[in-house]
């Protein structure tokens, strides 16, 4: 795990550092020439010492060069490596030179209003429990849309102008803002906790009604910790809280018209937006599946969590259809937190996307909630311990009618340690049913 940790962090800052790094190629290059030059003098005979000594001289000269920029490069990254130095803080103010707004004042943009969005607080989330000020997380959907992408295929093209966006921006923060990649990298090695740089599938442009695709691109998690997921946080030093290293609003993708704060669309934020899934499973007998996240998880640590989530892997694209794409990723995720692995997607069972949601807190991060009907029973279902806990069984029940399950899910809704995304998952399959209750009931198979 650390060497794939480390691996990803140091390559991920060479890649970005493209000029430091043809430096030290270059210093290594004049260090393997001249080991090859002294070694080819000291076969000659010794009436050429002078020349022998010139390039000992110069080898000498050629490690110290080496070692030295190797050590800058590295000394730069490992300053936040010592634990208690930093430590992250949860802002709730965007700072305007007009004023202090309020993250609650946030709006959507113009577009996305007449597109049905409007904002939601997530009133029992403690996603942020650690934080003094234990603040509420907030969404923006849209029931329209919601209803669109259950009953419309989407069509998926590539571009990599948001890709090259979003890098454009990170070097130009430079290292100030890598100042954060550099702190969350110590902190997940000292905590034991995972910190990837996985390639992920991107949304680059909006979801909109009658228009059946959308355009994504291909980026990384590192990208998305640097735009989305630091947007309202700041980097402090521990024994200096006024003292920021970095403050993550500078990048928040706002707009301010008319002294109101609104979010910027997807296609006009320059951040990764990494593509959010999650997914509601029921078994083949009737048990809905939910889990407690690990408490080390960089995301909704020991809290209640959807049958699957996580986020969309580049390698979950299904050919043109983004619906599929999405789809497979929920299956995916599902099947690696249920051990289930060795199924493939059909036998796992049918996913379905039931909503979308952005989510504030993270730049207006996108969000696709799903419902799986699985073919499996209860007691096939393992949970991959390194990510998720199994709740207990007496609080589980089985589903047979849909009052049944519209009071589990009321139930589960008013959980105090409930997830954003789980929230979400059962706030759409809610509309969902209240639109469609026929196709809930003979999608999950319920008694009519």
């Amino acid at each position: 795990m650390r060497l794939k940790m480390y691996r990803d962090y140091f390559w991920y800052i060479a890649m970005l550092k493209k000029k430091e790094t043809f430096i030290i190629l270059v210093d290594f290059g004049i260090f393997l020439a001249t080991v090859y030059a002294f070694i080819g003098q000291m076969k000659l005979e010794f009436s050429n010492s002078t020349i022998t000594f010139s390039i000992g001289i110069l080898l000498v000269l050629s490690i110290v060069k080496f070692v030295w920029d190797c050590y800058k490069m590295y000394s730069d990254y490992a300053s936040y490596k010592g634990e208690g130095k930093y430590t992250t803080e949860q802002t709730e103010q965007i700072l305007n030179e007009k004023g202090i707004y309020k993250l609650a004042d946030l709006r959507p943009s113009s577009d996305e209003e007449g597109r049905g969005f409007q904002v939601h607080s997530v009133p029992n989330s403690t996603e942020h429990m650690n934080q003094k000020k234990n603040p509420l997380e907030y969404v923006l959907y849209s029931d329209d849309i919601d209803h669109y992408l259950r009953t419309t295929e989407i069509r998926l093209t590539l571009h990599t102008r948001k890709y090259a966006q979003v890098r454009k921006r990170i070097k130009k923060e430079g290292d100030a803002l890598l100042s954060f990649l550099r702190y969350n990298f110590y902190r997940s090695l000292n905590k034991g906790q995972h910190f990837y740089n996985e390639q992920k599938l991107c949304l680059s442009t909006d979801i909109s009604l009658n228009n059946n695709e959308v355009e994504c691109h291909k980026g990384s998690y590192f990208d998305t910790y640097l735009t989305n997921i630091i947007s309202m946080q700041k980097l402090i030093e521990a024994e200096n809280p006024e003292r920021a290293v970095f403050d993550g609003r500078r990048g928040y993708p706002y707009s301010l018209s008319a002294g109101i704060l609104k979010l910027c669309s997807i296609k006009d934020a320059c951040v990764n937006n990494e593509i959010g899934v999650s997914t509601l499973a029921f078994t083949k007998d009737g048990y809905l599946v939910l889990w407690n996240q690990n408490a080390l998880a960089q995301s909704s640590g020991a809290m209640l969590v959807p049958s699957g989530s996580g986020s969309a892997d580049w390698e979950d694209i299904e050919g043109a259809s983004f619906t599929k794409s999405i789809q497979k990723g929920m299956s995916r995720e599902l099947k690696e937190e249920s051990t289930l692995n060795r199924l493939s997607a059909d036998d796992i069972g049918e996913t379905r996307i039931v909503g979308f949601f952005r989510w504030v807190r993270k730049a207006g991060k996108p969000e696709f909630v799903g419902i799986t009907k699985m073919k499996v029973d209860w007691l096939d279902i393992n949970p991959e311990t390194t990510e998720v806990a199994r709740i207990s069984h007496a609080d589980n029940k089985t589903i047979t009618s849909l009052e049944q399950l519209s009071t589990t899910l009321a139930e589960i809704k008013n959980s105090p340690n409930i997830s954003v995304p789980l929230y979400m998952n059962i706030n759409a399959l809610e509309r969902y049913i209240a639109r469609d209750p026929a196709g809930v009931i003979a999608f999950l198979e319920l008694e009519s």
